[in-house]
């Protein structure tokens, strides 16, 4: 990668541009009211992004996202050390979601930050890449098709539609995305759940392991619970019962998803490898001087952390930029830009998260870079 100057002019990169304008004309005059609904107390929020809208999403859906939106998610945790509260603002990305949305999101999300003069840690999730601390929220976390112009219906079990979930289990977390109703969909890795309303079948391929077949009986025993225990669960090993199953999909029209992306994003076994922490450690210093920016390489140590200045750090499974509470305004702007440039020339995956923290928060993540 190139280092040297570069000039504030030509900083308008991936997250900057007509998105942001758009999103910044669309702003209402008088500031976003769901941000005056936060309590400054230990919390925890969930709002989508509808048509330019933050709107809350129901409590009894948290753990429910859909491909073709965007979300913003805040966590307000109490520090064990200091007492103070430490804010959380993840802004999820579904692999499906407009420009329009995922923009508004950016810009958002930004905002809140400012109503909490800046205090926040910023955290940019794509779907199938999510963080460790955004999946630690829940216990459950369902990904399905559609988004906010299907609208969300609330309908009884008996009603409900038949769905196929794809299942693997992520550190405590069950995770669950909505894939295309057809035989392709599936394979003999993992743990498949047709989900027919009142009747759940928990398809178990031959190469899956103990703990994703646990996590695909945890969720029908979730879905079960959710609907008044009136449907009947069944445990199928693959090639078991296959006239029955190749029945069902029979009787389900193939549906189509509506993606803009040809290739699959979802995380799987596979889009693991060189996610893991240690894989790539490589640190970049991002300063200003008159009006110029010059991002350059530094040892990967902690002691190169200098609080006049932005850092990345790119730890493989995330990429974080630390802020220092000296850093110049233009730099502290400008900080997720450059981790997109970096992403970019570095040939590094996209769609890993990226963590905007403040000096002096967050510290166990930034520790655990260097460990």
């Amino acid at each position: 990668m190139e280092t040297g100057d570069l000039l504030f002019e030509d900083t308008n990169l991936a997250m900057l541009g007509s998105i942001y304008e758009k999103a910044l004309r669309l702003q209402r005059a008088e500031g976003e009211p769901q941000w005056k609904t936060i309590k400054k107390e230990p919390s925890f929020y969930i709002w989508r992004i509808e048509k330019f809208n933050v709107v809350p999403w129901p409590k009894d859906q948290y753990g429910t996202f859909y491909q073709g939106d965007t979300f913003i998610i805040l966590s307000i945790v109490k520090d064990p050390d200091t007492e103070s509260l430490d804010y959380n603002a993840h802004m999820w990305v579904g692999q499906d979601t407009t420009c329009d949305e995922s923009g508004t999101g950016a810009y958002k999300i930004v905002e809140l930050n400012d109503y909490f003069n800046g205090e926040m840690t910023l955290i940019y999730e794509e779907q199938g890449f999510e963080s460790p601390l955004f999946i630690s929220y829940f216990e459950n976390i369902n990904i399905l098709q559609g988004g906010i112009e299907t609208g969300f219906k609330k309908i009884g079990a008996e009603k409900y539609a038949s769905k196929l979930l794809h299942v693997r289990g992520v550190g405590k977390c069950i995770e669950a995305n909505e894939v295309p109703f057809v035989r392709e969909s599936m394979n003999d890795e993992d743990v498949f759940i047709f989900d027919l309303g009142l009747r759940l079948i928990n398809w178990r391929g031959s190469k899956s392991n103990g703990f994703e077949k646990f996590h695909g009986s945890s969720l029908c025993n979730k879905i079960k619970q959710d609907r008044g225990g009136k449907p009947s669960i069944e445990e199928i090993e693959e090639g078991e019962k296959e006239d029955e199953i190749n029945k069902i999909f029979e009787q389900n029209k193939p549906q189509k998803l509506k993606s803009r992306n040809p290739r699959s994003r979802l995380r799987t076994k596979a889009s693991q490898v060189g996610m893991d922490k240690g894989c790539h450690n490589k640190m970049m210093k991002l300063s200003e001087n008159d009006g110029k920016f010059d991002m350059s390489e530094v040892p990967f140590e902690k002691g190169s952390l200098k609080s006049d200045d932005i850092y990345l750090i790119d730890r493989g499974d995330c990429i974080i930029i630390w802020t220092g509470k000296n850093a110049s305004n233009h730099e502290k702007k400008f900080g997720i830009v450059f981790a997109r440039k970096y992403q970019n020339d570095e040939n590094r995956n996209r769609h890993l998260p990226i963590l905007q923290v403040r000096e002096g928060k967050m510290q166990k993540e930034v520790d655990a870079c260097f460990q």
